[in-house]
Order: C-alpha cells, then sequence, then structure tokens
C-alpha cells in the first residue's frame, strides 16, 4: 500500500474559506460583500502586510469564490466543484500563481501576462493572475504591466501579495483596493494551534503554546512550522523547557531576575547570573534580544495604566511585570532601552560579545558608570526628587562628596541660623533687602537655589518669574519676596502662588513660614551684589551635584 505523503502542517492546514481565515475579518468582510455584488468587483487588489499572515491564503480563497461552480453568487467557495478542486491543487489553467522573487524580467511579464491576457477564461468565469511577492519586480517590469494592469479585460483580475508595499511604485500603488494584512495576535495564534495540536494529537502545555506564539511575533504560520518542529524534538509532551530549548530562547525566569538585580542596582549578582547564561552555552545575542524585549514589557506595564490591555501575556507572569517595573522610574527603563539597543548594533561586528554584553549590565545596573546624558540626567534627576521629598540631608551630601573630592565643606555646612524676631524686624526697619537683611538671611540663600529646583518641579511659570526676585526672612515665621518696581506679572504670579510658596519653604526651613510680597521703589530692582551670589550658589549646587555623581556637564 502507498504511503499517504506528509505535508508540514502549515500546508495541511491552509485556510479555505473566508470563515477559516484568522485574524483578518475586516478583509473577509469586504471581499465576501464584493462576491455577493459583482458589479463592486475592482480589477486590482493590493494584499500587504508581515509574512504568515494569510495573504496568499485570502487570494486563492478569492479565485476559488469567483470560480465557482456551485453557482453565484456566493460568499464562499463549495470546496467540492472541479474548478475550487483545481485552484487548491495548483491545477487550474484560470489561475496563475507567479513569485516575482524569481520572474524578475520584463520578458516574464509579457510572456505570461501581456501576451495572455487577452484570452477568455478556460474553465471559470475568470482569470486570475496571484502575483506573490511583487515588490520584487523590477521597475521596467512595473513600467511594462502598468497599462494591463489599469485596463484588464473584464474577465481577468489581478491580487498582488507584498510584505513591502512601500516599495511598490505610486502608479502601482493607485491602480489597485489595497488591503492591509494584520498580525495575527497572540490568543488568536494559540487558539489556533490548540486546534490543530487535537486534531494532530499533540500533547502540548499550556505555556509552549504561549511561547511558540510569541517567538512566531504574528505570523500564523511561522507558529505552525514551530509547533511541527517542537512535535518532532519532543518524545511525548511538548513542555514549555523543550520549546525554550529548542529555539534557543531565554528562560523568563532568567529574564526577571536579571531586571530585578539591574533594578536593585546589584552589579555582581547580575554579572554572575549572565556566567551561567555563558556556561549553558546561550547565544548572547539572544539574550540581548529577549532582555530588550523583557525591558519593553516593562516600559508598558509602568507606564500604561491598562497594560494588561497591550501586553499578551499571562495574568501571572503579568503581575511580576507590575513587580519588577516598581524598581524603576519611567526614565531608568527607557535609559536601559537605549543601553540594549546601542549592544545589539555593536554585538553584529564583535569578536567578544561577552565583554560588551557585561560592560552594558554594569552600565545598566550603575547609572556611576554609564557615561551616557541620559544617565547624568537621571542621577540629577534623583538628586532633585530626593531634594525636594526631604529624604537627602546635608550630612548625606557631605559623607558623599567627601567621598570623591575635597569640595568645599562649607558648601555642605548647615545652614546658619536665621535672626531672632526682635533683631529681624529692626532690621527690616532700618535696612529691608540691605547687607544686614543679607546677612541674617544666609540660611535662606544657601536653601534658594534648592528651593527654586523644587518649585521648577511642580510650576515652571512660577520658578521663571521667582529667578528675578529676591528672598530675605524678615522675621523667624515671615520671607518677604522682594520685585522690582514694574514688574506686575511677576507680583501677580507670586501673590497667587504664596501658599505653594510658603509650603515648600518651610519645608526646607523645617519650621512653618508666611509669604509677603515687597515692591521695591528703585526700578533697577535686586542689585548686581546679590546677582553674583545666587549664580554663585547655583554654580555651586550644580557642581556638587556632578561630584556627588561623578558626572560632567557636557
Amino acid at each position: 500500500m502507498k504511503e499517504k505523503e506528509h505535508r508540514a502542517l502549515y500546508r495541511k492546514w491552509r485556510s479555505q474559506r473566508f470563515s477559516e481565515v484568522i485574524g483578518q475579518e475586516h478583509i473577509c468582510r469586504t471581499l465576501q460583500n464584493v462576491l455577493k455584488d459583482r458589479r463592486l468587483l475592482f480589477h486590482a487588489y493590493l494584499f500587504s502586510g508581515p509574512r504568515g499572515t494569510g495573504k496568499t491564503s485570502m487570494a486563492r480563497i478569492m479565485a476559488k469564490a469567483l470560480n465557482c461552480m456551485e453557482g453565484a453568487p456566493h460568499e464562499e467557495p463549495c470546496n467540492k466543484c472541479i474548478n475550487c478542486l483545481r485552484i487548491a491543487d495548483g491545477s487550474s489553467l484560470d489561475v496563475m500563481e507567479i513569485d516575482a522573487a524569481s520572474h524578475t524580467s520584463v520578458a516574464m511579464v509579457r510572456e505570461h501576462i501581456i501576451d495572455k491576457v487577452n484570452y477568455a477564461p478556460m474553465e471559470g468565469h475568470y482569470k486570475v493572475y496571484i502575483i506573490d511577492e511583487v515588490h520584487k519586480l523590477s521597475n521596467e517590469s512595473f513600467n511594462a504591466l502598468l497599462k494591463t494592469l489599469e485596463e484588464p479585460p473584464p474577465h481577468v483580475v489581478f491580487i498582488l501579495a507584498t510584505t513591502h508595499p512601500h516599495e511598490l511604485l505610486p502608479t502601482i500603488l493607485s491602480r489597485c483596493q489595497r488591503f492591509d494584512f494584520r498580525r495575527i495576535s497572540q490568543s488568536d495564534t494559540i487558539r489556533r494551534m490548540r486546534s490543530i495540536s487535537e486534531e494532530e494529537r499533540y500533547s502540548v502545555e499550556e505555556g509552549a503554546l504561549g511561547v511558540i506564539a510569541q517567538a512566531s511575533e504574528g505570523s500564523l504560520r511561522d507558529s505552525l512550522v514551530i509547533l511541527e518542529q517542537a512535535a518532532s524534538y519532543s518524545e511525548g509532551e511538548i513542555t514549555t523547557e523543550r520549546v525554550v530549548s529548542l529555539l534557543g530562547l531565554t528562560d523568563v525566569s532568567v529574564l526577571f531576575s536579571a531586571s530585578q538585580l539591574v533594578g536593585e542596582g546589584k552589579v555582581s549578582p547580575v554579572l554572575h547570573l549572565l556566567d551561567e547564561a555563558v556556561k549553558e552555552g546561550r547565544d548572547l545575542f539572544r539574550f540581548t534580544l529577549d532582555l530588550l524585549e523583557h525591558y519593553r514589557c516593562l516600559m508598558i506595564a509602568r507606564a500604561c495604566k491598562d497594560a494588561h490591555l497591550v501586553l499578551e501575556v499571562p495574568k501571572d507572569t503579568y503581575e511580576r511585570l507590575v513587580q519588577n517595573a516598581g524598581l524603576y522610574e519611567s526614565g531608568e527603563i527607557i535609559r536601559i532601552i537605549r543601553v540594549l539597543s546601542e549592544l545589539i548594533v555593536e554585538l553584529r561586528d564583535s569578536q567578544n560579545q561577552r565583554v560588551l554584553v557585561e560592560v552594558a549590565l554594569i552600565r545598566m545596573a550603575s547609572k556611576k558608570v554609564d557615561p551616557s546624558l541620559a544617565a547624568l540626567k537621571s542621577r540629577l534627576d534623583s538628586l532633585e526628587k530626593r531634594i525636594f521629598t526631604g529624604k537627602i540631608e546635608e550630612k548625606d551630601i557631605k559623607d558623599k562628596v567627601e567621598e570623591r573630592s575635597n569640595v568645599q565643606r562649607e558648601a555642605e555646612s548647615p545652614p546658619a541660623a536665621a535672626a531672632s524676631p526682635a533683631s529681624s524686624d529692626k532690621e527690616e526697619k532700618k535696612d529691608p533687602g540691605g547687607e544686614s537683611s543679607r546677612s541674617s538671611s544666609q540660611g535662606l540663600w544657601d536653601l534658594w537655589p534648592k528651593i527654586l529646583l523644587a518649585i521648577k518641579n511642580e510650576r515652571m511659570p512660577l520658578y521663571a518669574v521667582l529667578v528675578d526676585t529676591r528672598p530675605y526672612l524678615a522675621s523667624e515665621d515671615k520671607v518677604v519676596i522682594e520685585i522690582k518696581k514694574g514688574y506686575t506679572f511677576h507680583r501677580e504670579q507670586v501673590e497667587n502662588n504664596k501658599t505653594m510658596i510658603a509650603t515648600v519653604v518651610s519645608g526646607f526651613l523645617k519650621r512653618p513660614v508666611t509669604v509677603e510680597v515687597r515692591i521695591l521703589e528703585s526700578e533697577d530692582g535686586p542689585d548686581d551684589l546679590f546677582k553674583v551670589d545666587y549664580e554663585e550658589d547655583h554654580r555651586k549646587f550644580v557642581k556638587d551635584a556632578l561630584n556627588i555623581f561623578g558626572g560632567k556637564i557636557i
């Protein structure tokens, strides 16, 4: 007895009716409406989209429906008549499938299309030309095809399929009705693989189906190829572990361990994790790609409120993503994604991939050794946040600066005590805003740049106004902000935000204060001496921040 011919899963389970097509319902519905009312039939269609999403299958279904002998109009081919069967096995004389990747010349276009297009169909109602990977045709071939494509005989329908529609000439695009095929969702892919596995009597873990669906990246054909390969590789049940091993993927537990160690700033353990991966024979390029995709998921989990609708992952995996994402600020994850993206480019031509991956992991886990501008910005943002929330104290800054270099210790010393209420009131009367007030307000002067940074984070317009003002302590519980004469807008902004300013200043002075506004009589405003003092304080603050984090101004 002759042994039955084996066919690959993706060929055996190719969709034969519109109702069997997965993930392209919008296209099926439109084409079925065309088949019901042939007056809507167009002479040329363009099917574009990623590989393995059903473009060629849809073209064959369309060709069968146009030539089905069961009777017209109808929305589905019968798949029983001689025309449907011949189109399905590729022996129909009225349906020509042309692979443009291997037939790019003008001679092919003339021989197979232009010279034969005027002949009537031999078996069915229409002659259908299916040109796959049509973007591979040369410009000369396209130009030869243009006239025929624009005005074909009424019995001819062209169906062009491509994964690169942007490479087609505008003159071709303008002559076709275009349908864009979507990547098939992981849930639809898993559902289809589960159904086929039952028919083929495969024993498959649900987790294995998820890994295959993710690896196929929206291509149902690729997923069936992997499923069949996994069935051949496995002895018995197709497990998640075997699929991960087959595809050379990084186990999800390793990815979560890596992101947790990086988030906690643990450089040594994450390098040991990499060492174990190398000893297991893991491909470092694949490891980097998987880690990049993992951080993409973390970014979405961190930034998107309804991330579970975007990330097609199991519930327990999603919960772990949210937990790990909490170890990072959003900006930190973006910085790490940039590091990994740069690493992928470098790995392609590297002879020592391990060194590059180790350097990248150290940069990811320790911002202090990352020389990039993004890392410096992240460190300064972290410093600003800690200052604003009160989680950093003067002694902490002093200790870190001493570890880095012998910077000016007086910059980190506690602010001078404010003047007593009696003396402050007296100074306000005798010399408001003068030298004696400035001396008694030294603590406020030292803190003012930090106060402005805190306000900047909350209300940038108010910060822009306050940089042109001058504050001083009028008493133990009152701060006066001086504004130039004629600066009406500045006065209004400060008056309207006095409560907010008082709250921030109180936090830095560690006692409650109120804020009042005073207009200077002279239009010259704050004197040059104050401007110099303020600029020096601001420069000192930036210098301290750079020393703390080992950065430099670029």
